[in-house]
């Protein structure tokens, strides 16, 4: 069951997660029901050779309605931080690898951000000034989500700045793939080295 709000979609990043879904749950031999008028796991139950169809298919789907559908279907979704700070070091006994779906909650902050008394709304996007890194060859903002004691890196594509800076310092679920980075400590004696590249952002 979907409880937040659908904010953003990273429409190609959404595109390759649900493709992959598809392929892992068919590997498990799931069954699979049509749920509504448009239903993206009809891809899993598909022959090999008409793979090709499936990727387009998928693709002609809106953003929004690619995530409703495969939601779901990732194990690790709705939890904390804190719940799985200590598998975000791939050496860990059960560590994450890195291209694992997550989606995981927590509060969404901007610090390299200087907003100032600006507002930002739908009418009014005053140019806001956010600093911009390379991650894994991309263009992307720097932020963090935070749980408890626990600070995980976020890199959203440089793109999509008007839309999440509406949901700074805000209760929000982000859905991503962990992407390795060097290590770093999220708060306490851990050492982690796996961030967040997240493919869609919901507010709580």
């Amino acid at each position: 069951m979907i409880k937040n709000t659908l904010v953003w979609v990273d429409r190609q990043l959404a595109a390759s997660v649900a493709a992959k879904m598809a392929g892992v749950l068919q590997t498990k031999g799931s069954n699979f029901k049509t749920r509504g008028a448009v239903n993206w796991l009809i891809a899993a139950e598909l022959s090999s050779e008409r793979s090709s169809s499936i990727t387009a298919d998928i693709r002609e789907l809106l953003p929004e309605d690619l995530i409703y559908h495969f939601y779901e279907y990732i194990p690790d979704r709705g939890i904390q931080v804190s719940q799985i700070a200590s598998r975000l070091s791939t050496s860990s006994k059960d560590g994450y690898k890195p291209g694992t779906v997550v989606s995981i909650e927590g509060n969404l902050l901007f610090p390299k951000v200087k907003f100032g008394r600006q507002k930002i709304t739908p009418f009014d996007q005053p140019d806001i000034e956010v600093p911009e890194v390379h991650f894994h060859g991309d263009l992307s903002i720097g932020a963090e989500l935070t749980s408890d004691k626990y600070t995980l890196p976020v890199f959203f594509p440089a793109a999509s700045k008007y839309q999440i800076l509406y949901c700074n310092q805000q209760p929000v679920e982000i859905s991503a793939v962990l992407r390795w980075v060097p290590p770093y400590s999220p708060g306490g004696a851990a050492s982690l080295n796996l961030a967040l590249s997240p493919f869609a952002l919901w507010l709580r």
